[in-house]
């Protein structure tokens, strides 16, 4: 099956220029074949402990069967990043592929399948967020005595949710939690947070949650005193999605995030 680009094969990529291949797969091509090394890897570990394909006695019928794996998973990866780049309609993306929006979905939700199950089994190292220089933010604050307080918050990353389109739910008695009215589809989300610098990504959602679920419900379901720790002064980045009653602990310094020629801008605490 050929990508985008005309990519079949690793060595096809090896060919494109890296910014070209940004163009379409959200990331150059040193940073895809990073992640689909290590993917590809974990998915051939998780074929090979798969009690389903022990009738697979002959080494070279086993290898030849993980090859084609491989090969689907490497158009799998590829469709996926496009999506995420691009974010088209069902029928604009089925028609650059040229896949029918059934096969599409699966293929989306085998790569989303594995990105959890990658994660969850080799857990990311919130701390390295640390090693970045952080944004400083200046907030001032009213004492009760009138008093202008100033404190400086330190941002060393960003959240977001990402909302992926799937079929409407089959045999579920309640098909509502996972349509989104912003979106106007069924659609399961997933929650992530980068750093600010480089965005590479120190947290996952363990898991997906229904699409009409709000961002900032989700992200309530962090341990942020156990799973993710905060320093003093620290915040995190979020928009305005994750605008709510944070209780006694302030976790999230909301900002109306516009786009990235705006970003850094006007980024003033809201309450």
């Amino acid at each position: 099956m050929k990508a985008l680009l005309g990519i079949e094969t690793l060595e096809d990529i090896q060919k494109i220029n890296s910014i070209r291949f940004k163009s379409k797969y959200w990331l150059d091509k040193y940073e895809f074949l990073k992640i689909y090394n290590s993917l590809n890897i974990f998915v051939l570990k998780k074929f090979e402990k798969d009690k389903n394909n022990t009738y697979i006695n002959d080494n070279t019928a086993q290898a030849d069967y993980f090859l084609s794996i491989s090969k689907n998973f490497l158009f799998k990866l590829l469709m996926f990043l496009n999506y995420i780049k691009s974010y088209p309609t069902s029928q604009q993306f089925s028609t650059t592929w040229g896949k029918d929006h059934k096969t599409i979905l699966k293929y989306r939700s085998h790569i989303i399948d594995i990105f959890l199950e990658y994660f969850y089994e080799n857990p990311i190292d919130p701390s390295s967020r640390l090693t970045q220089k952080p944004l400083e933010i200046i907030a001032e604050n009213q004492s009760p005595t009138g008093e202008t307080i100033k404190k400086k918050n330190l941002i060393y990353s960003v959240i977001d949710t990402t909302i992926f389109k799937i079929s409407k739910p089959v045999g579920h008695k309640n098909e509502s939690p996972y349509y989104s009215d912003k979106h106007k589809f069924h659609g399961v989300k997933i929650q992530t947070i980068v750093n600010i610098t480089d965005g590479k990504l120190n947290h996952i959602s363990r898991g997906t949650f229904p699409g009409s679920m709000h961002d900032f419900e989700i992200a309530k379901k962090i341990d942020f005193k156990e799973d993710y720790p905060l320093i003093e002064n620290e915040l995190i980045l979020g928009d305005l999605g994750y605008q709510g009653d944070q209780g006694d602990q302030k976790v999230f310094l909301c900002a109306n995030i516009r786009g990235a020629d705006q970003n850094g801008e006007n980024l003033s605490p809201m309450d």
